[in-house]
């Protein structure tokens, strides 16, 4: 039967990356980014989730639903899986042996996962926060804070979630760090099919500019920047965040975190807080100051007019404010 495999990582850390490289193996199929499981494992679940109809009237509806089924939730859940086992089995059209779902945001249902694949494999891609916020700014923002607010909880909560469930799970993860695998791929990938039991086949780190994942998502800027496995985007979170406001504010979004799970993140296991706090900030970066604020402030209001004010659509072709689109942020 064939097993779900799972890349578990915060966003901008290198997943599209390491999706394209798998892709390219004939054991392993995949699509850009499914998100298929989010939406089907939070359904039960009283969560802020932000929907038309009422996500919290909908997931008491449907609780009452399951409590009505033969083992309740347990059958639920078995029927999610078969559910989503064979949609990835028919995106699997050579019949591969692994289906690999890679939705950065599954760092939220780790556990879930677990639970409902049981025999699913995983691999927990970091890459130092530091690195991953200055790729969000340079990537969605521009450069600028414009839409940062949308991606604090992928700091506060998804680097302590994937740390600590890379330690939950040893028998069937594998931890990968993006600077390690940049400098090394040929290395990585054979240790990646040893730990999924596939031939090993390093020649698909030269093709790698071959691989067509299908779907609008995952990362078309390095897809159409690098041809080729690099490590030039290790340093560049030193000029990105080399001012007095976005080392403030970053600052301040790692500090509530326990030290030992941001350090899980650095590949040399140090807390990247301290390397923030030793930046060294140039004297022209100050007059950069009033319009980090000013981006921010504007980002902060976008995320409260969403969390307060849920609009649906009253046009087929009228955007809803809840639109994620980076380019939009």
């Amino acid at each position: 039967m064939q097993q779900p495999l799972f890349i578990f990582s915060l966003p901008r850390s290198g997943s599209t990356l390491l999706q394209r490289m798998l892709s390219q193996h004939r054991d392993v199929a995949t699509t850009s980014e499914p998100w298929l499981l989010l939406p089907l494992v939070t359904m039960t679940q009283e969560s802020p989730n932000l929907a038309c109809y009422s996500h919290r009237l909908a997931s008491l509806g449907i609780v009452d639903f399951v409590s009505k089924l033969p083992n309740g939730y347990t059958t639920f859940r078995q029927h999610l899986a078969d559910f989503a086992r064979s949609l990835y089995a028919a995106q699997s059209t050579h019949g591969e042996r692994y289906f690999l779902d890679k939705t950065p945001r599954y760092y939220w249902i780790i556990d879930d996962i677990a639970d409902i694949f049981p025999d699913s494999k995983f691999i927990f891609l970091f890459r130092d926060p530091l690195q991953v916020v200055a790729s969000i700014l340079s990537t969605w923002g521009n450069g600028r804070l414009r839409g940062i607010e949308t991606y604090k909880l992928d700091i506060q909560y998804g680097i302590p979630s994937i740390a600590q469930a890379s330690t939950k799970y040893p028998e069937r993860s594998l931890s990968i760090h993006y600077e390690r695998l940049v400098a090394d791929p040929h290395a990585h990938l054979e240790h990646i099919c040893d730990f999924l039991d596939i031939p090993p086949d390093t020649s698909v780190v030269d093709r790698i500019d071959l691989a067509q994942i299908p779907g609008r998502f995952g990362d078309p800027t390095g897809a159409r920047t690098y041809s080729k496995i690099t490590a030039a985007s290790v340093d560049k979170w030193r000029d990105v965040l080399a001012s007095p406001y976005r080392r403030w504010l970053i600052a301040r979004w790692l500090k509530p975190i326990p030290p030992e799970l941001r350090a899980a993140h650095n590949p040399l296991g140090t807390d990247p807080l301290n390397a923030l706090r030793g930046l060294p900030l140039p004297r022209r970066s100050w007059a950069q100051a009033p319009r980090d604020l000013l981006d921010h402030a504007r980002s902060v209001a976008r995320v409260q007019l969403v969390d307060h004010r849920l609009r649906c659509p009253s046009k087929p072709w009228e955007p809803s404010i809840l639109s994620t689109d980076p380019a939009t942020a």
